[in-house]
């Protein structure tokens, strides 16, 4: 189960990383997003990375060899890094808007 929940989180960190370009490059998405869901796209990349900051955490207790330890680790690295960019991004947003 363990193992499933690293690969799951590997791939769902994988998955934000466009999700984030995506969503800060088109301003349709970003109007869309707001006119129809009333959030912005940034807070939607946010929780879906901490959900796969969170599992890749989950995913360390699964740990058998160096391969499975490094994919966790980088999973927890880059969620921890866009986690910071679109927080930074939302936090000066919302000061400046």
């Amino acid at each position: 189960m363990n193992q499933t929940l690293n690969n799951a989180s590997f791939l769902a960190t994988l998955i934000c990383i466009p999700l984030f370009f995506l969503a800060t490059s088109s301003s349709m998405i970003v109007t869309f997003t707001e006119n129809k869901l009333h959030i912005h796209p940034l807070s939607i990349v946010l929780v879906l990375t901490l959900l796969s900051f969170l599992a890749g955490f989950a995913g360390l207790f699964g740990v058998d060899n160096g391969r499975t330890y490094a994919k966790s680790m980088a999973t927890i690295l880059l969620s921890a890094i866009l986690m910071l960019i679109t927080g930074c991004i939302l936090v000066m947003g919302s000061l400046l808007g």
